[in-house]
């Protein structure tokens, strides 16, 4: 498999920077190797980055392989047209009503891509102030037809009648008390993209340091798949930023230290730079995982925080920070914890519920000591908190 991810890893390359690729590179892929790198890709929602490729350099690949490949660049191009035209949608309803808006992640990002349509996103995040939440939930579904679903820590839910999902962020905060620092003060680093308008986008230097918090956060929680150094490499090749006010943030957030790690990432990944120890380690964690991460590793970092004993106790009993997570309305309210606690053990009932779990025991089960080793040593070294 690691021969696969370096073809990929390759293509990815000469999509995003133009770097030309030798036809011969690929002449030893085999039908079963040409599967396997699309199954890759799409674990790592960039297929359709790889599929473009194939097309424009005429790649000689099988016939029901490319066929995939081109159904995954169809999907992505739509998508993106769709999400476009909904974030329109959107923007012109906050713009009316007076609410401040600002567009977060995939809806800002794609557009440092060569083609908006190449950085997937599989909702729209957008972030309003929390005194709005309530105006803007009436809004969206009285006079957009959108569909509220639930409200979850730091957002609401919902969906368009196209069916787009919304994330209606009211904060950004991660629940991680070193992140949080600086996530609570994101309106601090906000400014109007013009004169009169309520739409807003984060400085160039908080927008940076945005994206390495959230993928430290994914990485920490069991992977953050390849589109985030993607999402960086861009960011550093397309924007001027201020560096002391980004590195001073990165250092409120005890996240200096992954920051120069994922930083070496994306430059051996993207500019041909060598690999060291850690930056092979980081490669194997993500490259295993997917876009959100694998099972396994999730596993093993709840193995690693709360010991396997405290891991299948904290099934029947959530810790509390976890639960006001599932349930924001229980913030500020400990004593109610235990009634929040029987609410939650009838909805692991549901359908697929009881199915997951037993999946995650049973990944749990299977981690061995070498595993946890790993994984505890690659956080360790890149600081982020156990």
């Amino acid at each position: 498999m690691e021969r696969i991810t370096r073809f990929m890893m390759q293509m990815l390359r000469s999509e995003l920077t133009g770097t030309l690729i030798d036809p011969g590179f690929f002449g030893t892929l085999t039908e079963a190797d040409w599967n396997r790198l699309f199954a890759v890709s799409e674990h790592h929602d960039v297929a359709h980055l790889l599929g473009d490729l194939i097309t424009r350099e005429e790649l000689l690949v099988p016939e029901k392989t490319k066929k995939r490949f081109d159904e995954v660049f169809c999907e992505a191009v739509l998508r993106a047209q769709l999400f476009e035209a909904e974030l329109n949608r959107l923007g012109a309803v906050f713009q009316k009503a007076g609410i401040p808006f600002l567009p977060l992640k995939g809806a800002v990002i794609r557009r440092l891509y060569p083609e908006p349509w190449m950085r997937t996103s599989c909702d729209i995040d957008i972030l309003i102030h929390r005194e709005d939440v309530k105006k803007a939930k009436i809004l969206l579904t009285k006079d957009l037809n959108y569909r509220f679903e639930k409200q979850a820590y730091h957002e609401l839910s919902l969906y368009s009648p196209s069916g787009v999902h919304l994330e209606l962020h009211f904060s950004i905060e991660e629940h991680t008390p070193t992140l949080d620092r600086v996530l609570k003060r994101s309106w601090d680093y906000a400014e109007p993209v013009k004169e009169g308008s309520f739409c807003y986008r984060f400085q160039n230097a908080f927008l940076v340091f945005y994206s390495v918090a959230h993928a430290a956060y994914h990485f920490n929680c069991g992977g953050c798949g390849v589109r985030p150094l993607i999402d960086q490499y861009l960011l550093e090749q397309k924007i001027r930023y201020d560096r002391a006010v980004y590195k001073s943030l990165l250092q409120e957030a005890n996240l200096t230290v992954f920051e120069e790690a994922f930083t070496r990432l994306w430059r051996v990944w993207f500019l041909s730079e060598e690999h060291d120890d850690l930056t092979r380690r980081m490669e194997s964690y993500l490259l295993t995982a997917g876009v959100y991460g694998s099972l396994e590793n999730r596993e093993t970092v709840r193995l690693i925080r709360r010991g396997r004993f405290g891991n299948f106790l904290s099934r029947i009993w959530l810790p509390y920070e976890s639960l006001i997570i599932k349930y924001p309305s229980l913030k500020g309210k400990r004593i109610l914890q235990p009634l929040y606690e029987i609410r939650r053990w009838f909805t692991l009932f549901k359908r697929g519920k009881m199915e997951n779990i037993r999946k995650e025991v049973k990944t749990n089960l299977a981690v061995n000591p070498e595993q946890k080793e790993q994984v505890h040593s690659l956080l360790g070294d890149l600081n982020l908190p156990m």
